[in-house]
């Protein structure tokens, strides 16, 4: 087993800690040990860091940790943490790779898992909620998450989304403010208010024009507890891996929110 001197351990955590911020730590384990993240302490960023960097540690794939620390945050100083892990020479990345891990587009959630990792698929993928009473919204959103591997079901407004809602758990809601075209009332508050009373680990993703910029900072104060991200709708829309990097951001905390749930109701040995 190749092993870290503590210095060594310690210099890596820091860089971790200084470098990115809890989410997307989250994201970089879901990264490299797909589910079994949800392992991991996930409400203290110094505590997940060391959690992350035992956990790799033990299982001899640290080095995957750094390869993809390197790739995402370049030009560091962690080159010698390769050479000790890794015996030879080992290649960081071929340009195509690197550029598809480049700080500008993150990685990916992984959408096909090896091993015992795939056992369960089917019962993890996220189930989706989209409520927006405009088809083309709806079909150009629809688009984008085919390639996300999740449970997509739609609602044209609040009485269609109210009822999906009782009847199952979404992990995220994606909802637009206005559901009635013209209409004055943001029938979307209603959505909103239907999830917070629900309770649970869902979390949304609002859809909102800029015709009113304080509108959004409003809602967001009002729901904070259930609010991932705001996205403003433009036409044409074209800010498609922004809204991509919510969503997959508001899965992970939703399966961060219901595993500290679950942890949380456990009785106490």
């Amino acid at each position: 087993m190749i092993a870290l001197e503590q210095d060594d351990r310690s210099q890596l955590r820091q860089f971790l800690m200084d470098r990115f911020v809890l989410r997307e730590l989250v994201q970089l384990a879901y990264d490299i040990i797909g589910p079994d993240y949800e392992s991991l302490p996930s409400s203290d960023k110094s505590e997940f860091c060391i959690a992350l960097i035992t956990y790799l540690e033990q299982r001899e794939r640290l080095h995957d940790l750094v390869d993809q620390v390197r790739r995402l945050r370049p030009n560091n100083d962690l080159a010698h943490l390769s050479a000790k892990l890794t015996p030879g020479s080992r290649p960081i990345a071929d340009k195509d790779h690197a550029s598809e891990m480049s700080p500008e587009a993150p990685p990916p959630i992984p959408t096909q898992l090896t091993g015992d990792q795939s056992m369960g698929l089917s019962e993890r993928l996220p189930k989706v909620l989209l409520v927006d009473d405009t088809p083309r919204w709806r079909d150009a959103v629809t688009r984008l998450l085919q390639k996300e591997s999740c449970h997509l079901v739609s609602a044209r407004n609040f009485e269609q989304a109210r009822d999906l809602l009782s009847q199952e758990h979404f992990d995220v809601v994606i909802t637009n403010l206005v559901l009635e075209e013209g209409s004055l009332v943001m029938e979307g508050l209603q959505v909103l208010d239907h999830v917070k009373a629900l309770g649970g680990s869902t979390q949304c993703i609002v859809l909102a024009t800029i015709e009113n910029p304080r509108v959004p900072a409003v809602i967001h104060n009002k729901y904070r507890s259930i609010i991932f991200a705001i996205v403003l709708k433009s036409d044409p829309w074209v800010d498609y891996d922004s809204f991509l990097q919510e969503f997959r951001g508001a899965v992970l905390q939703a399966r961060l929110t219901a595993s500290n749930g679950r942890r949380a109701a456990q009785p106490s040995p």
